[in-house]
């Protein structure tokens, strides 16, 4: 067997394809390789600095929950980070029999408030739970797989759900490459999800700060809810309040098993690095992890939208506006053409919702974005603004509609256009400047799109971008039959005390 191992490494190796590309002029070598169990390794060497970035992205996001569970990728994103057997616990021989009494009590709790059973049976298992709960806490290392990172010299130690994907991302030292092998695949096959039911609280509490309280999640959370009556789109990454309360370890981990494959993975690697020894260890520490059928896509369809829609959201804060339109996935064909278009509205101070809203004092906080809340399914075009007093969001809202008229009846002029691509070719190569930042965008468009080189041919296909087809699309598009309105408005109360 030891003869044989290192025949099967080089095998692989050889089976990697590096592949010569240009960004912006700048020319790359980048090696992509797919293990037989379907996990994708991305690499591209920069030996500039002694370092390294490091992206694990994997092919599950908020859109893939289904009803009555929305929140759980979120959640457990919170609970990778909380050890292994052997990371986080000073004596697992006790604590595993602990965390799996806790969740039989746990079940035994759910059902007794599902049936509305004994209440003063349930206040004594209740109680129960809660001792156990505290036996177990005493046996955790808090953060110990954050301390051991940071104290090999890892920085940015992160994670982040989104729609369409969740990443784990950090940058280490050149000679610390084995360490996160180890310490990933470590996690991703023995995870331990101690501490579940207190990290629900803490899911509750991070809820409500980003939502709950906070005027401008309220006002987006509410936006998506109505403009999706059907697709998962519609709900938020974090969950509604309800799931997340609900939600068991037993669950988690099944949807952990489900979704958190090899063939749900991208390894993302950019930095100091040679790249035959990173598939080696991609191999030696990844290469036994067994591929899962894949779960099958979102199969709800949103139906096309019959006359405007409009929500007002009581908040007691400052009016907000924030306007969407259905369009196709962010991976389809017209893709580069609403890059365009949104960075004609707004990227940079000179940009056409900027020079009106803003430059004249009307609006605060206005945005564009061509792809919300996700690329892989049909999603939305968004325009937000606070409204800056005396305006009102009526007033906001014919700025923006008008703004939205021109693009469908004046072609945008090659200056502009130009000035689009410049700064894209710009953006471009700044991304290239950090290993983190390459590595992130590698491993999501290798995600998202099904083809990392898409991200480096993006220039081209935004400098093919016409005026006609930024016309196109804002006619198709920006019409009162597909259109969404929310506003945050002053609540009653709120009203009353300044009358």
């Amino acid at each position: 067997m030891r003869t044989l191992f290192p025949i099967l490494i080089l095998l692989s190796t050889l089976a990697a394809r590096a592949e010569t590309v240009s960004v912006a002029g700048v020319n790359l070598e980048i090696t992509e390789h797919v293990l037989p169990n379907g996990l994708t390794v991305l690499v591209h060497e920069n030996h500039e600095a002694p370092t390294i970035g490091l992206a694990t992205v994997f092919k599950v996001g908020a859109v893939d929950e289904a009803t009555g569970e929305t929140g759980i990728t979120h959640i457990l994103e919170h609970m990778l980070f909380k050890g292994t057997d052997v990371i986080g616990t000073t004596d697992w021989a006790i604590e595993e029999p602990l965390l799996d009494r806790i969740e039989t009590v746990a079940q035994q709790l759910r059902l007794l408030e599902d049936e509305g059973g004994d209440a003063q049976g349930a206040d004594s298992l209740r109680a129960a739970w809660i001792e156990l709960r505290e036996k177990a806490k005493a046996l955790v290392v808090p953060n110990e797989l954050d301390r051991i990172y940071k104290n090999e010299g890892a920085r940015g130690v992160n994670a982040f759900t989104a729609n369409d994907i969740t990443a784990y991302i950090l940058s280490l030292p050149a000679n610390k490459l084995e360490l996160w092998f180890l310490m990933e695949s470590g996690r991703l096959e023995r995870p331990v999800l101690r501490e579940f039911y207190t990290e629900i609280e803490n899911v509750m509490e991070e809820r409500r700060m980003r939502t709950d309280d906070s005027p401008g999640g309220m006002l987006w959370e509410q936006l998506l809810a109505t403009a999706f009556v059907a697709h998962p789109y519609g709900t938020p990454v974090i969950g509604w309040p309800g799931d997340i309360q609900a939600m068991t370890r037993t669950a988690t981990e099944d949807y952990f098993r489900r979704h958190y494959a090899p063939n749900r993975m991208v390894l993302s690697i950019v930095g100091d690095v040679d790249t035959d020894e990173v598939m080696l260890f991609a191999e030696k520490y990844f290469g036994h992890f067994e591929r899962q059928p894949d779960p099958p896509p979102v199969r709800s369809v949103e139906p096309a939208q019959r006359g405007t829609r409009r929500i007002e959201v009581e908040f007691d804060a400052e009016p907000r506006l924030s306007i969407a339109w259905h369009r196709g996935a962010a991976i389809d064909e017209n893709a580069p053409a609403w890059d365009v278009l949104g960075a004609v509205l707004d990227w940079g101070r000179s940009s056409r919702l900027q020079r009106a809203l803003v430059r004249t004092e009307m609006a605060s906080g206005v945005s564009f974005t061509s792809d919300a809340p996700g690329a892989r399914y049909p999603c939305l075009a968004v325009a937000s603004a606070v409204p800056i007093a005396p305006f009102t969001s009526d007033t906001i809202e014919a700025t923006i509609l008008a703004e939205l008229e021109r693009l469908a009846t004046e072609p945008v002029s090659r200056e502009e256009l130009d000035r689009i691509v410049a700064k894209v070719e710009t953006s471009s190569i700044r991304r290239l400047s950090s290993n983190l930042g390459m590595a992130i965008g590698l491993g999501h468009v290798e995600a998202v799109r099904g083809d990392w080189r898409e991200q480096i041919t993006w220039v081209e296909k935004i400098r093919a971008v016409t005026p006609e087809q930024i016309m196109e699309l804002a006619r198709e598009t920006f019409v009162p039959g597909n259109m969404t309105v929310a506003t945050l408005v002053p609540s009653e109360a709120t009203t009353s005390k300044g009358e």
